[in-house]
C-alpha cells in the first residue's frame, strides 16, 4: 500500500472593522506570542494594521 504525509495550516482569522476583508494575522509576530498553551489569547488587545485599506484596529481576544 502507498503512503503520504500530511499538512497542518494553522492561522488566526479576523475580519477589519473598517473595510471588512478577511485578514489571515497569524504570522504578526505579537500574534504568535499572545497565544498560550490552548491557542487562546483572551483580552489580547492586539494593535493591527489592515493590509487591505491601512487603517489600525484592536483584536481583543483570539478564541480557538
Amino acid at each position: 500500500m502507498k503512503t503520504t504525509t500530511a499538512n497542518l495550516h494553522i492561522s488566526v482569522n479576523c475580519k477589519c472593522p473598517h473595510c471588512d476583508a478577511y485578514l489571515d494575522i497569524f504570522d504578526l509576530e505579537n500574534v504568535k506570542y499572545a497565544l498560550d498553551e490552548t491557542h487562546n489569547a483572551p483580552n489580547c488587545d492586539l494593535d493591527i494594521d489592515c493590509e487591505e485599506c491601512g487603517e489600525k484596529f484592536i483584536v481583543s481576544d483570539i478564541f480557538f
